[in-house]
């Protein structure tokens, strides 16, 4: 049971995460978002602010801990006189 993230893609001032499972479909996942369960679901994309903590889980007897394996944390810095996108 191994949730496998792909790379975010910036839309707009979010960011769009991707995940995958090694289980076989469908798969329901345990979605938490800055420690907060937000349900489950068989989608495998979310919507994010930088700076949120995302936990995907896959199995449902987990529960994300403090430093929780497979954590997404997305955070940037503003660098001045950069166009906003």
């Amino acid at each position: 049971m191994t949730v496998i993230y792909k790379q975010p893609v910036k839309v707009g001032r979010k960011y769009l995460v991707t995940w995958s499972s090694d289980l076989s479909s469908p798969v329901t996942y345990r979605i938490w978002l800055n420690g907060k369960n937000m349900g489950t679901t068989q989608a495998t994309s979310i919507l994010v602010s930088g700076g949120d903590q995302l936990d995907v889980l896959d199995d449902v007897a987990a529960t994300p801990e403090v430093n929780f394996p497979r954590a997404c944390i997305l955070q940037w810095a503003q660098t001045s006189g950069a166009p906003e996108a």
